[in-house]
């Protein structure tokens, strides 16, 4: 039986408001075990794709009991950029000590490979014509 919207928290409120009305993910299931100790936590993670952005759920469950999060599309845009600059970074940092572990004889034939890979780019543009029909 539906509870009366006053009693339904915001999550409640929110997903039945977007749920059927703009696609989702399947919920992802994640248990989280910390060595040792042995606590562990479920998470189930579900995000739909709005007209204003990414909204994702969280639902956590524990020893203590449960939690309910509704990420806003804010939230959502900050964490998708900050992994993407993390990953950014992380390729950035592996190309330099790659770069550097080369030879002097890999690294020009490393450039004449690049140099060679944008002429042949150029030389695909410039053949490239457009026919109005």
């Amino acid at each position: 039986m539906d509870q009366p919207e006053s009693t339904r928290d915001t999550f409640d409120r929110i997903v039945g408001a977007i749920d059927g009305t703009c696609p989702k993910s399947k919920p992802s299931t994640v248990v989280d075990v910390q060595p040792i100790v042995g606590n562990s936590q479920t998470y189930i993670v579900q995000t739909y794709k709005t007209d204003f952005g990414m909204v994702s759920f969280v639902q956590m469950v524990d020893a203590q009991g449960r939690a309910r999060i509704v990420l806003p599309p804010k939230v959502t845009a900050a964490l998708y950029r900050q992994r993407e600059s993390l990953i950014k970074t992380a390729r950035r940092n592996r190309a330099k000590d790659r770069w550097a572990d080369l030879t002097d004889d890999q690294r020009a034939a490393a450039v004449e490979r690049l140099r060679g890979a944008r002429a042949n780019a150029d030389k695909a543009g410039a053949k490239i014509t457009v026919t109005e029909a």
